[in-house]
């Protein structure tokens, strides 16, 4: 979601507060959309119809979720065949930005965009392995997470101080609109908390 939506949002959780006779203050509104930011509107809009219809007491940001997200086993695998097709199309001689933030951190943490050069068949196999157990574990997080908002290319590193003009934006992977905007978010929120927990290659 974006600032725009939370006009609707307020109008939205109003609603389902007037349902469930619940009574909920602007600052749990505001908290609700921080919770829910990361998702479509659309998305948000379906799942308070289904939470009106089927919960029994005012639901909770992860019941608004778990209406919305696939199964974190199946969202890891789509995400690693995205980020397998990108690979194969454009190299990591190309800078990119993939509209799933958790991509950039698991990526991240695994040794950066350019690794993906150097894996062997058998590293390979085990690359897939270590990218799903990482993105299970980082996407419940990633908004308090310090993620690159693009995947450096080789072309970038080689040229981005003796002829920057020459260097091409990043390929966006994915949906524009989406990437564009959480990309802009996660710069704001850096600048105003430089101590976002950096990734390593040693979490888990």
């Amino acid at each position: 979601m974006v600032e725009a939506d939370k006009i609707e949002f307020i109008e939205i959780m109003t609603g389902l507060a007037g349902i469930f006779n619940h009574a909920l203050s602007r600052i749990q509104i505001n908290l609700y959309f921080d919770a829910l930011r990361d998702l479509d509107f659309k998305d948000v809009k379906r799942a308070a119809n289904i939470v009106a219809r089927t919960c029994k007491f005012f639901p909770k940001p992860v019941e608004f979720r778990e209406q919305i997200l696939p199964n974190l086993d199946a969202q890891a695998s789509l995400a690693y065949d995205k980020l397998h097709e990108a690979y194969l199309r454009l190299s990591p001689y190309h800078s990119v930005i993939f509209d799933d933030p958790v991509i950039h951190a698991v990526v991240n943490s695994l040794g950066g965009w350019l690794k993906l050069a150097n894996l062997t068949i058998d590293e390979a196999k085990w690359y897939r392995k270590d990218f799903e157990a990482k993105y299970k574990h980082y996407a419940p997080q990633v908004r308090n997470l310090n993620v690159p908002t693009k995947l450096v290319g080789q072309f970038e590193i080689d040229n981005s101080e003796k002829f920057p003009k020459f260097v091409r934006p990043p390929q966006i992977i994915g949906d524009e609109v989406k990437a564009l905007t959480w990309t802009e978010e996660r710069k704001a929120l850096q600048a105003k908390a430089p101590e976002l927990k950096m990734l390593t290659g040693r979490e888990r």
